[in-house]
């Protein structure tokens, strides 16, 4: 039981890290549509600040499988 939930975990990590990779591309590429249309609007500067946030978000779910991966096997 313990190794299922083990593996769900795991693979809720890498869904999680595969979600935010996608979602990071699609920012970039609105990001670059909007600099492209228009260098000063709005949408451009929120592009720039929804990435840097999603990219800490995949920072910190690395970091969290990469702690449970330590803690499971060092224990």
């Amino acid at each position: 039981m313990a190794g299922r939930i083990l593996d769900k975990t795991v693979e809720s990590f890498t869904e999680a890290t595969g979600c935010l990779e996608d979602t990071l591309k699609w920012v970039a590429k609105a990001r670059d549509y909007a600099h492209e249309f228009d260098p000063t609007c709005k949408a451009y500067v929120d592009l720039v600040l929804v990435e840097k946030v999603l990219e800490k978000s995949k920072t910190t779910i690395d970091k969290a499988s990469k702690n449970l991966c330590e803690e499971i096997f060092t224990t």
